[in-house]
């Protein structure tokens, strides 16, 4: 579950993030993720539940790693394990914390804000995700949401909602593999223009998904339902189940 303060301090550093960037770097710097599927649906005036995490990608050719990676801790994110960045907030007093303070604060009153960074070449390991589907993005496949003032770059509704099967299905963590569920229910729910229907106007199919991603969906679908990873999507958006598998067969139908 995505705790409303967890969401709203989430919400807060990812425009302090990006709001610190110049306009030009805003151009080789976007946002994907659970809040990518956040700010699309609002541009439809739907609200979702945010997310607790901070996924943002870059363009390899335009900006290094060494200058992501200093903008993100010169944010005060600090590393944390071996492939991401956080940031330690009191749940308290809603004041950020050092390391040391962190260490001494019961695990209840932490409230940690994680980075995770994107890219579209590999850059052979080290923190960087290397996901091959941003290629698509930098050939064109982005668009571009105000948030208090500035422009956020984020992949298209297409493009978010195969990165959303994609990981769906790889992710061994049931916690965020249900939270991925949640999203994408979401955005191919209410994203209209990505619906196929026939000629009396029922909806039959998800359109203009890639083939070997509605293989990869199918073939992981029924192991969804039996692990509970859509039952537990359906309730984090409050969702009938029956409404929530209806739609997503629709992937790979």
């Amino acid at each position: 579950m995505v705790e409303k303060i967890e969401a709203d301090l989430s919400k807060e550093y990812l425009f302090r993030l990006f709001s610190g960037l110049t306009s030009e770097e805003r151009t080789y710097i976007g946002l994907m993720g659970g809040w990518a599927v956040e700010f699309t649906l609002n541009k439809i005036k739907v609200t979702h539940i945010g997310s607790k995490d901070i996924d943002i990608f870059f363009n390899t050719e335009k900006i290094s790693a060494e200058r992501v990676i200093e903008i993100i801790e010169s944010r005060g994110f600090l590393k944390h394990s071996f492939f991401r960045w956080c940031k330690y907030i009191n749940r308290e007093n809603g004041k950020e914390m050092s390391e040391d303070e962190q260490r001494r604060c019961d695990l209840h009153n932490i409230i940690p804000v994680y980075v995770d960074v994107m890219t579209n070449k590999d850059l052979g390991g080290g923190r960087l995700f290397f996901e091959p589907l941003l290629d698509d993005v930098l050939e064109g496949e982005f668009e571009y949401f105000n948030y208090r003032g500035i422009d956020i770059m984020m992949p298209t509704t297409k493009l978010i909602t195969e990165l959303k099967i994609k990981t769906a299905c790889e992710r061994n963590d049931q916690e965020k593999r249900s939270k991925d569920i949640a999203d994408l229910f979401s955005i191919i729910n209410n994203s209209k223009t990505m619906w196929e229907l026939d000629l009396k106007g029922n909806l039959i199919r998800i359109a203009n998904i890639r083939e070997d991603l509605r293989k990869m969906f199918s073939e992981k679908f029924d192991e969804f339902l039996s692990d509970g990873t859509i039952s537990k999507g359906s309730n984090l958006i409050n969702v009938d189940e029956k409404t929530v598998i209806s739609m997503l067969r629709l992937i790979f139908a």
